[in-house]
Order: C-alpha cells, then sequence, then structure tokens
C-alpha cells in the first residue's frame, strides 16, 4: 500500500509581497496528491515551483512556472508514492523577475506612411544610435521591435515582398522603410540622416 505524508516546507523570495498570499493546497484523491496552488494577491504573479521528497513521482517535474492571475487558484501537480516508499515531499517557490519593457519605447503592428519606420533589435547598438539620430534631427519616426514583437517582422518581410527588394544576407539592422523604399545595411548614419530631409 502507498502512503503519502505531506510535509510541505515554504521557502519565501519576497519581492514585496506579504507572505500570507500565496498558498500550497493538497488533495488528497485515491491514494494521489493534486497540489494546487492559490493567490490571494490582488496582481498577477509569476512565480517558478520546485517540488522534491525522496520517494515521491511529481508530475511534471523540475522547475514548474505558474502564471496567477488575481485570487487564482490552479492545479499545478500531481504526486504520487514509488510503490513501496514513503513519500515526504517539500514545496518551494520563488517570484521569476519580469524584465519590462523600456519605458520610452512602444511596439506597433503597422507601419505609419508618415513617419520613418525603422525596424530594429534587442541590443542593437547600431539601432538605438540611428533612433536618437533621427530625434536630435527632429525628424518624426517610429521604432518596430522584431525581437519584441513579432507581426513587426511580418511587417518588414511584407515590406520587402511589395518593393521587390532582395534581402541582404543576414539582415543587418536597422532596417528603415521611408517612402516606399527599404534601407538596409546603413553605413553611417549621420550621412543616412542627412539624406533624409
Amino acid at each position: 500500500m502507498k502512503y503519502i505524508s505531506i510535509f510541505i516546507l515554504f521557502t519565501f523570495s519576497l519581492c514585496g509581497y506579504a507572505q500570507g498570499d500565496i498558498e500550497f493546497v493538497p488533495e488528497d484523491i485515491n491514494g494521489k496528491i493534486s497540489l494546487k496552488v492559490k493567490s490571494y494577491s490582488s496582481q498577477t504573479r509569476n512565480i517558478v515551483v520546485m517540488i522534491s521528497g525522496p520517494g515521491c513521482n511529481v508530475v511534471p517535474n523540475g522547475h514548474i512556472k505558474v502564471n496567477l492571475l488575481p485570487n487564482e487558484t490552479k492545479e499545478i501537480a500531481n504526486i504520487t508514492a514509488v510503490e513501496g516508499y514513503e513519500c515526504d515531499f517539500n514545496v518551494t517557490y520563488k517570484e521569476e523577475k519580469s524584465v519590462a519593457a523600456p519605458v520610452d519605447k512602444l511596439t506597433h503592428i503597422a507601419m505609419n506612411d508618415i513617419k520613418v519606420n525603422v525596424f530594429v533589435k534587442n541590443d542593437c547598438q547600431k539601432c538605438q544610435d540611428l533612433m536618437d539620430g533621427l530625434k536630435k534631427a527632429n525628424i518624426a519616426a517610429i521604432d518596430l521591435n522584431v525581437d519584441m514583437h513579432k507581426p513587426n517582422y511580418d511587417l518588414l518581410l511584407q515590406a520587402f515582398k511589395k518593393t521587390g527588394t532582395t534581402i541582404i544576407k543576414d539582415m543587418p539592422y536597422p532596417v528603415v522603410v521611408y517612402n516606399g523604399k527599404i534601407h538596409q545595411n546603413i553605413v553611417n548614419i549621420e550621412s543616412f540622416i542627412a539624406g533624409l530631409k
């Protein structure tokens, strides 16, 4: 016969939240434990849960990423004892840090025919230099980040197809679409900006 004893050890990695706003609720269903997590928070919580213990089969195993909406209860795992063993398991969790998009940047899903459309990638210094240069020159521009928003990449491919322009191998960024033309592999940013005036 399988025996499951429940020992839940909470390890909290607090990021401004009260200790009592996350609760793990084990429910015994015919010798199998259904482990649920309940949020008492008024904010969405992204946590990583780890369940471990000798003599236990945990499905899914490993680090379990859980996105909890405010006041939501969600089943996260099923735990059973290995035949012939007693299962004592521990539950730990930590907050998953989210990386916020820079405040001064927006992603868009459509090109703007009036502005200079600049397709950019994350961690692209040349992209940032071009956007800074356009701003300094008072040229209206919009950045379309292809890493942060996949539809922006689709827009870029549509622009290549529409204009019949050939994509340069490994498509160097930034890529600019303006006045029905595509500009790629921009070597000198200052000269390029001067040509737009």
